[in-house]
């Protein structure tokens, strides 16, 4: 069966979940984990990975012929992307080793996306599926603390946008607090937080909220895939939440080992929404750079 063509509306903010794509009068839009991917200190992953393959490169140091493959890769000059390719089709284990952090990242990504679908779907207030432990595991601790902390929930996996700085993003969700604070709120799945980034990312949702709320001649539609939701404006669409006054964001991160969650609550929005328009500004300058015809003297 011929699929059908993808209609994207010429004029308004159209979502299509399918994809996790966002457009705007026809043009897609860059999403915010796409800016800030370029930003935030990463030397953490590259140090991960290399534990990841040392590990590894021992478990799997019986399979290989140690002489035939210090002289193989001593015939290279260097040890780039070609020449490790060869090793692992002559030394199996070698390959193995060198794709170890993929494959422990894409486990514990799994297990974390589905815990996070879980902790959506109670938010909700939906039924929860049957699910493993490690992930039931995962998903209770968030929602303990839920319950404890939050009193209302505004809205869950919204898709926002802004048309001032041509951007998309969809924030986990939007609560109040016990303690009456409104806050925008996300859920990482990871051991750490290493920099500022989740932050900027929160300002950058409350900065289209806030730009969202006044906008009323933006038409709104988004494909959820099975159904369709359309709007005359970002303000229709935003609904009762489009006038709650953010006090600030939280970021509640839930490790893999039991026990592990942080709420790390931020309030300094200014500040990180200077830097994620710095991010942005880094951003299309780098796109711009690959577009350049550099000429030699």
């Amino acid at each position: 069966m011929a699929r059908t063509a993808l209609q994207i509306p010429e004029r308004g903010f159209f979502y299509h979940h399918p994809k996790h794509k966002y457009y705007l009068n026809g043009e897609q839009m860059t999403g915010i984990t796409t800016i800030l991917g370029i930003a935030g200190d990463k030397s953490n992953l590259i140090q991960w990975a290399a534990n990841q393959a040392a590990a590894h490169a021992i478990l799997e140091a019986a399979s290989i012929d140690i002489t035939a493959f210090a002289a193989q890769l001593a015939s290279y000059p260097k040890l780039d992307t070609t020449a490790a390719k060869e090793l692992e089709r002559a030394f199996p284990g070698f390959g193995a080793a060198r794709t170890a952090s993929n494959r422990v990242r894409d486990k514990a990504a799994d297990t974390g996306t589905e815990a996070h679908m879980l902790c959506e779907l109670f938010e909700r207030g939906e039924t929860l599926p049957v699910a493993t432990p490690a992930v039931l595991e995962r998903a209770k601790r968030y929602i303990d603390w839920y319950q404890q902390n939050v009193e209302r929930t505004y809205f869950v996996e919204r898709p926002l946008f802004s048309s001032t700085h041509f951007v998309g993003g969809t924030p986990d969700g939007g609560f109040r607090t016990k303690d009456g604070q409104n806050l925008i709120n996300d859920k990482k799945f990871k051991p750490y937080i290493w920099d500022p980034s989740p932050f900027w990312q929160m300002a950058a949702y409350r900065l289209m909220l806030e730009e969202m709320a006044s906008d009323e001649t933006t038409p709104v539609k988004i494909d959820w895939g099975d159904r369709v939701e359309e709007y005359a404006s970002p303000k229709e669409y935003l609904g009762s939440f489009g006038g709650v006054e953010w006090n600030g964001a939280v970021v509640v991160r839930v490790g893999e080992r039991p026990n592990d969650l942080e709420a790390m609550y931020c309030n300094t929005y200014e500040d990180d929404k200077a830097g994620f328009l710095a991010c942005l500004t880094l951003y299309r300058q780098l796109g711009a750079f690959k577009n350049r015809v550099v000429i030699a003297d």
